[in-house]
């Protein structure tokens, strides 16, 4: 109880006065002051911005492009060169064929899935129709010899059951 009494007496004497840094202005009349955003939060959000707003990747107007292309040759000495040529080459807008239903959310994902589970069944298909022709193939080849003996081991096994049943 002294010391808080102690610490009371400290604290009547002294004046409260604002204080705060040089470049900062004191604003009595908000309640709370607004919690800056630190310079890593806004470039983040920054960044989003730009990236969403991007629509199209393909090339709206013609663009010229400088190719340089090296060459190896050789001289009639029998040395090897290198030379360089420049090529200037046009490149043409790209047009890029939206389909209206693919803008949904999901939706190309689900088409690509789709086209691929297409594909793999056709091809499949196609690998059980060879398999199928080589098993035919080779069934012809072995074919009479396969259904005599069928036929003669069918023959034994009802004699068989006939001869135990007389007896």
């Amino acid at each position: 109880m002294r010391l808080l009494q102690a610490s009371l007496d400290k604290f009547k004497n002294i004046t409260p006065k604002l204080s705060g840094e040089s470049e900062r202005v004191i604003c009595l009349e908000e309640e709370t002051p607004k919690a800056e955003i630190p310079a890593g939060v806004e470039n983040l959000m920054e960044r989003f911005a730009r990236h969403s707003t991007k629509k199209s990747r393909g090339r709206k107007t013609q663009q010229e492009v400088q190719l340089s292309i090296v060459k190896k040759a050789t001289n009639e000495d029998g040395k090897e060169d290198l030379k360089q040529e420049h090529i200037s080459i046009i490149l043409e807008p790209e047009e890029q064929e939206i389909n209206p239903k693919l803008k949904v959310p999901g939706a190309k994902l689900l088409h690509l899935k789709e086209t691929l589970q297409q594909r793999m069944k056709e091809r499949r298909e196609q690998e059980r129709e060879k398999r199928q022709m080589a098993y035919n193939i080779d069934n012809e080849e072995m074919g009479g010899g396969e259904g005599e003996e069928e036929e003669e081991e069918e023959e034994e096994r009802k004699a068989e059951l006939s001869d135990g049943i007389y007896e």
